[in-house]
């Protein structure tokens, strides 16, 4: 798993979630903005994802599961998808960036890019 440079800083996190609260940007292909590493944070349940390939677009890499209590690092400009949800999962995303950047747009839509599949 990517590990996250000590020298990022913690900028946001999100509000804790459940299969039927997920935002709708998160329900297709999302990649963090370059310089920005996000970690997925499992309280209860249980979330399942896959990691796209950069060089072959739609071609998975790595499926993850991420149980509770456990984490799941998200490497800048990787594509990444969620694919299913334990019934009573709950969990968030934190973002880390380099401070040397700075990060611009609103919302989640500073640290996430999100496109339709």
């Amino acid at each position: 798993m990517p590990i996250i440079p000590e020298n990022y800083v913690h900028t946001r996190s999100t509000p804790f979630w459940d299969s039927c609260s997920i935002p709708e940007k998160l329900s297709g292909r999302y990649t963090t903005k370059p310089s920005v590493y996000g970690r997925i944070c499992v309280m209860q349940g249980q979330n399942i994802g896959r990691v796209f390939s950069a060089t072959q677009p739609g071609t998975s890499e790595e499926i993850w599961v991420v149980k509770a209590g456990e984490f799941f690092v998200l490497k800048p400009e990787n594509w990444y998808e969620m694919d299913a949800f334990s019934e009573g999962v709950y969990f968030n995303l934190d973002f880390f960036v380099d401070p040397a950047v700075v990060l611009t747009g609103s919302g989640i839509g500073q640290v996430l890019i999100t496109r339709e599949v």
